[in-house]
């Protein structure tokens, strides 16, 4: 399973094209190509979030208190139809301790890159033919405000454009308010 910690995806087992993410922790595996590789795989929301050239880091159980590093070298052009996931490569950078092809290693790859996000509940998104809006209140009234969505996590959606820390959106009951409307906020 893929876990998110605002700044990281982390993973710890075996991981190719073809594994289901439900039934399975990630660890990946030293790979040998013209030099050392770490191959694996990520879910697609993360798709545009990965590019050439970033950095990633990783440890492996043979040498336990030391951080390698490696740089994004290959992302694959699709995703799989069965796993909803697309390959990923990255080069170990060189002159680093001898490590072996097959050695299991635990890679940490920072998708999004500064810890402050704007994080809203999944459910206030409201799908529309050209993207998501929500539905902001600005001075008891409802306006509905498109969103740029970054990436999804279990109930959370991360937001880059259209709303701002402090901004009240409506969670639920989204259909029983017409745009416009007065309301008025019992929580928050």
């Amino acid at each position: 399973m893929i876990e998110l910690n605002l700044t990281h995806k982390e993973s710890k087992k075996i991981l190719d094209l073809g594994y289901d993410f439900s039934k399975v922790c990630t660890r990946f595996e030293l790979r040998q190509g013209n030099n050392l590789q770490i191959a694996y795989s990520l879910p697609e929301n993360d798709f545009q979030l990965v590019k050439l050239g970033q950095p990633v880091t990783f440890t492996t159980d043979a040498y336990p208190k030391t951080s390698f590093k490696a740089t994004v070298m290959y992302v694959a052009p699709s995703v799989d139809d069965v796993t909803r996931a697309f390959g990923v490569r990255a080069q170990v950078d060189a002159n680093q301790k001898p490590l072996s092809p097959g050695m299991l290693v635990n890679i940490t790859h920072p998708l999004i890159p500064h810890l402050r996000v704007l994080v809203i509940p999944a459910i206030s998104l409201v799908p529309l033919m050209d993207g998501f809006v929500v539905y902001r209140i600005k001075d008891n009234q409802v306006y509905q405000q498109h969103v740029t969505i970054v990436t999804r996590y279990k109930e959370w959606a991360v937001i880059s454009k259209g709303l701002k820390p402090g901004d009240q959106i409506i969670q639920s009951g989204d259909t029983d308010v017409k745009l416009g409307s007065q309301v008025k906020v019992v929580s928050s």
